[in-house]
């Protein structure tokens, strides 16, 4: 469904660019034809500026404190969930420095979600994932809008998310409203959380060359609010992710529909 959606050829449509430049005007962007290229110029924006070394050591202490906090957090677990918590502390720096590298280069903080309400008509947010890391300056105006401390310049469009996928017009105007009345901030992203889980897919992955019978412990958590619970529900059609309420399986269908089978 995924390779579906990069297919899909979009009429010209406008989306804007917010700048971490508080002088600077937003702008109003048009861009016409397939959206694996509209993604690819996301992700050539994004990619233009790289971060130091010294950048990479500041998010490597990011992920070991975030580490340390869940340990800290979670000392009533049973001993083998101990075992997977302090196998995570000991990741190796070259482990952490080959997950800097090969992270995403945008990421998408969704501000609406598309519903029968909205006529499912979604906002995006696309900012750089690691825009702290590489020392871009605050983003004020974006920060409002998402609720979170933005780094660097971002971008807002719009889709309709039904059975088909097509993106529309985003305006100056529907920022205007959105820089007065910014989305409520629900579930949005956490920089230390994705990098800690794309740290432990790619130790995973590691450890099951060395040995592809040892089980991996892991405690579910919820697909949508990462919330870790020990009551949480299975997808019934997949089986492969869990919930922890029908309101969080609801938001994230829109998004889980293209995957599950």
């Amino acid at each position: 469904m995924a390779d579906d959606i990069l297919k899909c050829v979009h009429s010209e449509f406008k989306y804007v660019l917010i700048s971490s430049d508080i002088n600077d005007e937003i702008k109003e962007l048009k861009f016409k034809g397939a959206e694996e290229k509209f993604q690819s110029t996301l992700s050539s924006y994004f990619r233009r500026i790289i971060f130091d070394e010294k950048g990479k050591d500041e998010l490597k202490e990011t992920i070991q404190e975030k580490l340390k906090e869940n340990t800290n957090n979670k000392k009533d677990e049973n001993e083998e969930n101990d075992e997977s918590k302090n196998s995570l502390n000991a990741i190796s720096p070259d482990l952490i420095n080959t997950a800097i590298e090969s992270s995403q280069t945008y990421q998408i903080i969704p501000l609406t979600v598309p519903t029968e309400q909205n006529n499912y008509y979604a906002i995006n947010c696309y900012i750089d994932d690691i825009g702290r890391i590489k020392k871009l300056p605050y983003n004020s105006r974006a920060s409002r809008i998402c609720s979170t401390d933005i780094y660097g310049d971002a971008f807002l469009s719009k889709t309709y998310d039904n059975e088909d996928f097509k993106r529309c017009d985003f305006t100056i105007q529907e920022y205007d409203e959105f820089l007065k009345n910014p989305p409520k901030a629900e579930n949005r992203w956490n920089q230390a959380q994705a990098m800690q889980d794309l740290l432990r897919q790619m130790k995973d992955q590691k450890e099951g060359v060395a040995n592809t019978n040892a089980p991996v412990a892991k405690p579910p958590t919820c697909e949508h609010c990462y919330k870790e619970e020990k009551s949480l529900k299975r997808c019934g059609k997949c089986r492969k992710v869990y919930y922890c309420s029908v309101d969080c399986q609801r938001k994230d269908y829109v998004f889980h529909k293209r995957i599950c089978s």
